[in-house]
């Protein structure tokens, strides 16, 4: 029969989740969250391209320079594109520093990617390039301009050489084809006959504002369970848990870490969605549940090893500095050895487009509690 003055499972993880949220720093993190994501999804609606670059179709509508143009305005890039119709305009504006660049686009675009189709050693320009100095940030830039112009070509290409790719036996399709071309085939001789010295890499065309929201919401999650188990290690010292029984102490930890870095995750979903940068719903949820699970393991680990709440407090800005230098918050990079594997942000960041990473989630999860059980084994072995 159950001591009615020992509350049951459920009636601790009530009491734990009100005194939890009744802390208003936790409440205030929580909030911040996802304002983090609108206030970056906002600020990425304003005039604040580090490129200026002026663009020109010759021929109006129904032309592929036109047709070029659409599709670079339509970009959401770190350049700032404006499209005007008078090329000595354009060129001004860029002789008095009111823009980086101008592109002008010929009139009779189709024709000539027709005629480089069939014969590459055409001298045959398809863009000019009016600039204010030639730095690898304005390279960068006008590789926007070099993938629009592969992508136009490809086609031409595909028609011009498939008789002689089907007479070796191969009939590749068109799409894969395409794929091909714009990753590797015929790109240098194009650039070069345009452009003298750069390369055709196509640049990503992403939004240089909102890309690092989905990290900088992970890292707060992280910091408001590493809060609730500075709490739950305080509430412990003040006798809080002395009706706990020792043995369920670590589960209570863990409970209490859960809460917590569920309702964080949940707060990283709403900021991802605010921000413009949300997948799917289903693999948003799952990445959200399995890094939650990662997060709490993560901090019942450090919560039991730790001596105290003041080290461990202590400890919390060392940790979310190393998060943010490892794990792909800002830049996706592989070290050696892969020691962003022991950071949860990891699993956030690439759980999303790597299903993979959620099984990994939850074996650094076991593996975490495996560890923090056998710390708190020895810990009460030595009391």
């Amino acid at each position: 029969m159950r001591n009615r003055e020992t509350p049951g499972a459920f009636t601790w993880l009530r009491i734990l989740a009100k005194r939890l949220f009744m802390r208003r720093a936790f409440l205030a993190l929580l909030l911040i969250i996802p304002a983090l994501g609108g206030l970056m999804a906002l600020a990425a609606r304003e005039d604040n391209g580090i490129k200026t670059v002026i663009l020109v179709a010759k021929g109006g509508d129904g032309e592929v320079s036109q047709k070029i143009v659409d599709s670079l305005l339509a970009d959401d890039s770190i350049v700032r594109f404006i499209e005007m119709t008078d090329e000595d305009d354009a060129a001004e504006q860029v002789r008095y520093g009111k823009a980086d660049a101008a592109w002008i686009l010929p009139e009779g675009m189709r024709d000539m990617l027709i005629a480089y189709a069939a014969d590459p050693t055409t001298d045959i320009e398809f863009a000019t390039v009016y600039q204010s100095k030639d730095d690898p940030l304005e390279r960068l830039v006008r590789e926007n301009l070099n993938g629009e112009i592969i992508g136009e070509l490809a086609p031409y290409v595909h028609d011009t050489f498939r008789d002689d790719i089907e007479s070796v036996g191969l009939y590749p399709e068109k799409e894969e084809f395409y794929e091909y071309y714009l990753s590797s085939a015929f790109k240098e001789s194009i650039i070069n006959r345009v452009y003298a010295g750069t390369t055709a890499e196509a640049a990503e065309n992403t939004n240089y504002l909102t890309s690092p929201v989905r990290g900088l919401a992970a890292l707060a999650s992280l910091l408001c369970t590493l809060g609730a188990t500075v709490y739950s290690m305080r509430d412990e010292k003040q006798g809080f848990a002395s009706r706990i029984p020792v043995g369920r102490r670590l589960a209570v930890l863990f409970a209490t870490n859960l809460i917590a870095a569920l309702a964080s995750s949940a707060a990283c979903v709403a900021a991802v969605a605010m921000s413009g940068n949300f997948t799917s719903v289903l693999s948003e949820i799952a990445c959200a549940l399995a890094y939650a699970l990662a997060s709490a393991s993560f901090c019942t680990a450090l919560g039991v090893i730790a001596s105290s709440p003041f080290a461990l407090g202590a400890a919390i800005p060392p940790i979310i500095i190393v998060c943010a230098v490892l794990c792909p918050v800002f830049i996706g990079i592989k070290l050696p050895g892969r020691p962003d594997l022991l950071l949860p942000v990891t699993y956030a960041l690439r759980g999303v487009g790597n299903a993979s990473y959620l099984l990994y989630a939850l074996i650094y999860s076991a593996s975490a509690l495996l560890i923090a059980y056998c710390a708190d084994a020895l810990r009460r072995r030595r009391a």
